[in-house]
């Protein structure tokens, strides 16, 4: 997968430097070259042995060969940091869905509307980011609201043993569709970094990176030592990117983690509001607002924004 990742950089920083006689010659010459590559990467140890990631890769190939890459972006920014939940993955998979399942294992019955209820209102308790000193990770905070809704409902399980059932159904969350069309594109113009409030071993981030998406920069929380919107997540991020604030742009969907902790960092950012959402009172304004990452990359190509 290193392999054809370094490969397909090098196309797109190239081409244009190259000389053919004509650009079907050019194209039809990287093509072979391209398939010569396949056949000498073992498949069973790269990406092709994954479907995911062999259609992600052809994303870059279909692009090129309609001319949508490589291009040359008059962007301002030179790498973009991106949240992960309700950002690039969908909730899915999580244990919203999945905890009453377990209570009514157990022989209770659940009434779902009281349940969704409490687990909504313990969900704004603990996770509530700018509240949780001293630092915890996520992994403990699912853990304390399984605690609780367990007493509440009178049931005695082995919470360790559904924690991990938990952790294993996170990874069953989708990713939007508009984020498997424009993480390739915008991986061959910009430097890709995460930054999410997640543990190390965030079910969501392996399967970007099981899926063979790219990002040059990982940042969770559990490093950090403190959620966003924290200064101190963001100075890992731009320390390990070694860049100014100005040249990345944070793109995100809370209002609260993300537009507070760029605001503060010094930070643009970009806020993707999928459910057209009013922005909460006392909230800094987004650099700029986006119903989807379609309309986020359309404004990069342009510099103008999609009505």
């Amino acid at each position: 997968m290193f392999k054809i990742y370094i490969f397909e950089k090098f196309v797109s920083s190239k081409i244009s430097t190259v000389r053919f006689g004509s650009k079907i010659e050019a194209k039809i010459s990287l093509i072979l070259f391209y398939t010569a590559v396949k056949f000498v990467v073992n498949c069973k140890s790269c990406s092709f042995s994954n479907p995911a990631v062999f259609r992600r890769r052809g994303v870059f190939w279909q692009s090129f060969l309609h001319n949508e890459i490589p291009m040359t972006l008059n962007s301002p920014y030179t790498a973009l940091a991106f949240d992960v939940l309700h950002t690039l993955v969908d909730d899915s998979g999580f244990p919203r869905n999945v905890l009453w399942r377990f209570i009514e294992e157990s022989g209770e019955h659940v009434d779902l509307e009281a349940y969704f209820r409490e687990y909504d209102a313990l969900g704004r308790e603990l996770f509530d980011w700018p509240s949780i000193h001293p630092f915890v990770p996520i992994r403990e905070l699912h853990r304390r609201r399984i605690r609780r809704l367990y007493a509440r409902y009178g049931v005695f399980r082995h919470v360790e043993k559904d924690l991990e059932r938990l952790w294993e159904h996170m990874a069953n969350s989708k990713l939007y569709p508009d984020a498997e069309t424009v993480l390739p594109k915008l991986e061959q113009n910009f430097r890709l970094a995460i930054l999410s409030n997640a543990d190390r071993d965030d079910p969501l981030i392996r399967k970007l990176l099981g899926l063979g998406y790219s990002f040059e920069v990982i940042v969770t929380s559990e490093e950090a030592g403190c959620y966003k919107p924290a200064p101190a997540i963001f100075e890992t991020l731009l320390k390990k990117l070694n860049l100014p604030p100005e040249k990345v742009l944070l793109v995100g969907d809370s209002p609260k983690a993300d537009l507070v902790g760029a605001h503060r960092a010094g930070m643009p950012v970009a806020w993707i509001n999928r459910k057209a959402e009013k922005l909460p009172p006392g909230m800094p304004p987004p650099t700029y607002e986006f119903p989807s990452l379609h309309e986020l990359w359309a404004f990069l190509q342009t510099g103008q924004p999609v009505v």
